[in-house]
């Protein structure tokens, strides 16, 4: 499993590394428009609810085990988040770990994505997205926040909980730009295209992260559960010539001493 953990860590890594600079230029667009037509960037899904009664919590676990404490920190970030927030909450969760742990705690969950797969399909990572956007645009929720493990390295991940919707600017260092911008059809036409993209691509790239993650806490796992396997093997193997060498030693006793009798 280290051996499958180290296989599929890479090929996460280098789909993180894909997703993060497409985002960023997302994100610099996004600036960009704000910069232009702040006064025009009103969306359905950038709209700030005055009040706030009900939050979604997009919380994106693993949907297998032997990973460490990838889960258990997840969670209990999660648990945290709600307590402060002291609103009434609704999950959408990514993962059977996550679906298992806050089912059984008696969570309110609307929706479930299990099994979604290594490779991330567009058909699936869209249904995770719909889900949520469908809900902020229908009232079910005034605030969806998406909780993941953020990758740093293949030791350490560290999980964070992020606004997603309403969708708000980015808080990048990105530099202003002095080009005027003429927008064709309009800038909301466009707006309906770039936001459901811009929204995709930031929930693609927290599973594409999340993923990553797990694989690393995984193979950090497996790697501390092979070192004590062999401890345990050199314990044992130990024990046992120890026994072996006492139970030989002791026919050898009885044998000399059945000779000594026979003299």
């Amino acid at each position: 499993m280290k051996m499958m953990a180290s296989a599929r860590l890479k090929r996460a890594e280098d789909r993180v590394r894909t997703v993060r600079p497409y985002l960023e230029h997302l994100e610099r667009m996004y600036v960009r428009f704000g910069e232009t037509v702040a006064e025009e960037l009103l969306h359905p899904l950038a709209e700030v609810r005055p009040v706030v009664n009900r939050v979604g919590i997009l919380v994106i676990s693993s949907d297998r085990g032997l990973c460490g404490s990838y889960n258990t920190n997840l969670f209990r970030v999660v648990h945290d988040f709600a307590e402060k927030l002291n609103k009434e909450t609704v999950l959408y969760i990514v993962g059977r770990k996550g679906s298992d742990y806050f089912t059984r705690r008696h969570w309110k969950v609307a929706a479930r994505f299990i099994n979604m797969g290594f490779n991330l399909e567009y058909r699936e990572t869209k249904r995770v997205v719909d889900t949520c956007s469908n809900a902020f645009l229908s009232g079910d929720v005034d605030e969806v926040w998406m909780a993941y493990s953020r990758y740093v390295t293949a030791a350490v991940s560290k999980p964070a909980v992020v606004p997603l919707l309403p969708i708000v600017p980015p808080k990048g260092e990105y530099k202003a730009s002095r080009v005027k911008l003429i927008f064709q059809p309009s800038v909301r036409a466009i707006l309906d295209v770039f936001f459901p993209k811009y929204l995709h691509t930031q929930v693609v790239r927290a599973i594409a992260e999340a993923v990553a993650s797990e694989q690393g806490q995984r193979m950090v796992a497996m790697t501390a559960a092979t070192e004590n396997a062999e401890e345990m093997v050199q314990y044992l193997t130990l024990h046992y010539n120890k026994a072996r060498q006492a139970a030989i030693t002791k026919e050898i006793m009885e044998v000399v001493g059945g000779a000594e009798a026979l003299k």
